[in-house]
């Protein structure tokens, strides 16, 4: 799967994506670890750079399906600090259905 089919339409979703969560390698380590708990992602990436890194975590998560993608989604933009103009497009491309509920709890949780 190559990142033009996971942008949904979104020209420079994919990328955002991967630069914001480049920022946080811990964070996402943790979150994959938690969404795939019986996947090694860690055993031959160290070669790897950071941003291909991200990406391929963001495959594997994206793999698992709708629902995990959604789940993800929502953590990302209620866990991290998203800007505005990156949250929302997140949440009405890939976020819960009709992307309602994030946004409020986003903002209530900071």
């Amino acid at each position: 799967m190559d990142p033009d089919s996971l942008q949904l339409g979104t020209k420079n979703l994919w990328g955002w994506l991967v630069s914001l969560l480049s920022k946080h390698p811990e964070w996402l380590s943790a979150k994959v670890k938690f969404f795939l708990p019986n996947k090694d992602l860690g055993s031959g990436n160290e070669a790897l750079e950071l941003t291909q890194t991200v990406s391929l975590q963001l495959r594997e998560l994206h793999a698992q399906g709708t629902a995990t993608w959604q789940k993800f989604i929502s953590c990302v933009c209620m866990e991290l600090d998203v800007p505005l103009g990156l949250e929302v497009p997140l949440l009405s491309t890939w976020g819960h259905g009709d992307g309602k509920g994030g946004r409020e709890r986003s903002t209530a949780a900071r």
